[in-house]
């Protein structure tokens, strides 16, 4: 899937989270953009899975768009 990255908000709940390990599965770069605060598991879940993580407050603009920069 070339050398972009999906950047994927949502990642942590159930259907994100399929979303996210089927597009690594397809050989796809994913960064999930994950709320301050989220369970440390979920993250690990997705790390460990091959997904970049990125905080980002979903309020701050400024905030979400470095979690979608590179």
């Amino acid at each position: 899937m070339g050398g972009k990255v999906t950047v994927l908000a949502g990642a942590t709940g159930r259907l994100g989270g399929l979303i996210a390990r089927s597009l690594r599965d397809r050989g796809a770069r994913v960064r999930a953009i994950v709320r301050p605060g989220t369970a440390p598991g979920k993250a690990l879940q997705l790390r460990q899975s091959g997904v970049a993580i990125a905080e980002a407050d979903y309020g701050d603009g400024e905030q979400l768009a470095r979690a979608c920069e590179g």
